[in-house]
């Protein structure tokens, strides 16, 4: 059965906040009754292959991820820089690189023409220092060697199928 416009707008809102009294109210149900609405609305069945449906859409599959991680791996700083080294995010999203980057940081400074090196007069000159921080390259490529069984974490302490005999001077009776 098709969901009305109001439990379309809970399950749009349910899959943001994860707080069926919040998303009740963004609904538009009063909020003297949202804590019941919201309840009421996750016990509904067609409410919940709604929600089950939304969320197998948005997941990610095995190969999605290790295309992001890949992506990181092979993140290149030029990508996301302009030819002075300061983080351009224009460029980085014209070139589908801006999910790489984590951090960003530009300082201004006002500097005496005297101590700049761009300066080509007299008066103050504005100066720009800048930082991009993208993702950990070898904690991705830490994570698909994982996902590919290069890097494994157990050791194998089987003795391929032979008899193993502990020496211990005790007899089977002692132990």
């Amino acid at each position: 059965m098709a969901l009305t416009h109001k439990q379309q707008l809970f399950v749009d809102a349910y899959l943001r906040c994860w707080n069926a009294t919040r998303a009740a109210i963004e609904a538009g149900y009063s909020e003297k009754t949202a804590r019941q609405q919201g309840s009421r609305l996750l016990t509904n069945v067609d409410v919940q292959d709604a929600i089950q449906k939304k969320m197998a859409e948005s997941a990610m599959n095995t190969n999605e991820v290790l295309y992001h991680l890949a992506q990181i791996a092979r993140g290149d700083v030029t990508d996301l820089t302009d030819d002075r080294g300061l983080p351009n995010l224009q460029k980085a999203k014209a070139l589908g690189k801006s999910n790489l980057i984590k951090k960003v940081r530009i300082k201004r400074a006002i500097v005496e023409a005297s101590e700049s090196d761009d300066a080509s007069g007299d008066g103050p000159v504005l100066e720009y220092e800048g930082m991009v921080e993208g993702y950990d390259r070898l904690k991705a490529l830490e994570l698909i060697g994982r996902s590919l069984g290069i890097f494994k974490d157990n050791l194998d302490l089987t003795s391929g199928g032979e008899k193993i005999i502990f020496k211990t001077g005790m007899s089977t009776d002692e132990l």
